[in-house]
This record gives structure tokens, sequence and C-alpha cells, in this order.
């Protein structure tokens, strides 16, 4: 099952009090979403009535959210087949949002102008392949050894996965920019364009904090707590 939805919208005003001054105002937002899930999803895993046959599948796989039910993967080695669904992956939704002024200014030989810009990126998502567990029959690629393994329940020691923690992630910075300039015509055929521009990029935050940076000789260390600043701080000191 699959969703998608973008949209666009923009705007611009611009105003002229006088033959001297124009402003230029402009607005936008550009939207995006979208998410693949398998045509099981709501149904939990320990009481899953299959569709097809109408037979109860209980499986305790230990996944109790919603969003991550459904029948889990089971792979038999040996046998290029799956049962169960990889998805949900669920992008967006995405958005930029952007913000701009522009204003300019004629005074004898020169043209102003001045202004700035704000961009706000977010991304929401998750990929979650094996969210729903990932079961596996057969240590080797045997296919007689894995079936029987699997009509018995040995599970394999390698290769299975079930998901820990919360894989979505909300993810945003902001991008702003200023400028200034000056086209100076100083002969009718010399114009002397002179100009400066600032721009900034914040560092990328996550909603909840659920960043992490590796700093040697400590691990990992949480994006936005006091201990990262502080700790970079002490190994700079120490490197002096």
């Amino acid at each position: 099952l699959t969703f998608v939805r973008a949209y666009l919208i923009a705007g611009n005003w611009t105003y002229t009090p006088n033959s001297t001054w124009v402003n230029e105002l402009h607005a936008g937002l550009a939207h995006y979403q979208q998410k693949f899930d398998s045509n099981d999803i709501g149904t939990l895993a320990t009481n899953y009535v299959s569709q097809s046959d109408g037979k109860n599948y209980n499986l305790n796989t230990g996944v109790s959210n919603p969003t991550f039910s459904g029948f889990p993967i089971i792979r038999i080695n040996g046998f290029a087949m799956q049962l169960g669904g990889s998805w949900p992956k669920y992008i967006g939704p995405d958005a930029s949002l952007q913000f701009s002024d522009h204003i300019s200014y004629l005074r004898g030989n020169h043209a102003f102008k001045f202004g700035g810009e704000l961009n706000r990126l977010s991304f929401t998502g998750a990929a979650t392949t094996n969210a729903r567990s990932n079961i596996q029959f057969g240590a080797s690629s045997s296919s007689g050894a894995a079936i029987t393994d699997y009509f018995v329940g040995t599970l394999s020691s390698a290769g299975g996965s079930v998901l820990s923690g919360d894989p979505f992630r909300n993810v945003h910075n902001y991008q702003t920019s200023v400028f200034a300039q000056d086209d100076w015509r100083i002969k009718p055929r010399i114009t002397l364009t002179l100009g400066v521009r600032y721009e900034y990029f914040s560092v990328l935050q996550e909603r909840f904090t659920r960043f992490a940076n590796f700093v040697p000789n400590v691990g990992p260390v949480q994006v936005g707590q006091a201990t990262l600043e502080a700790t970079i701080a002490a190994i700079q000191m120490n490197h002096r």
C-alpha cells in the first residue's frame, strides 16, 4: 500500500510607494509525504487472522506498536522466498518553508539593493525493513536441513533481528542569508557592482535530541546537551 502527497504554495507581493523605492516580499512552502505499508498493517502478530484463509497464526514477536504491525518476515535458508512484508517505510512530512524580502532604492547614479532570506528545512521519517521482526530457519544453506528446522521450530542463530528503539527521526535546520549591493553607474558604458553577502546554516537538530556525536576517548555523546560542548572544550584545552 502506497500513499503520496505533494503540494507547493507560493506567493509574492511587490510594493512601490514611489519612483525610488521598491519592496519585494516572497513566501513559499513545499511539502512532501510518502509511505509504504503492507496490506496487513494494523493486524498485530499476536492475534494474526489471515486474510486469505481466515485462520489465526499467533506469533508473539514482542512487537506491540500498531505502526509496525503485520506478519513478520520469515525466511527459510536455501529458498528464494519469504513470508511477511518488509515494510513499513515512511518519508515525511518533509517541508521547506521560505521567506525573503528585497528592497531596492535608486539615488543618483546608484541602484542600491539589500534584503534577506530565511529557510526552514525539515524531515520526518523512518525506514523499517525489519521492524516486524526477521525470523530465520536453517543455519546452513542446505534447504533440506533448513526446512527440517522450520517444521521443528529451531531458529537460526544468524541473520535474525528485532527492532529496538524508535526509528523515527524529526530533523530540521535553518538557512539564513542577508546581502547588500550597489550598482554604481560611473559612466554611461561603465557600471561597477559592489556587494556583500552573508549566509548561515544552522546545525541539524532532532526534535527529541536523538542525535549523537562520537568523541574520541569519550564515546557517543548526545547532541544538544551541555555535556557535548563541555567535553569538546575540555579536549581542545588538553591539546593546546
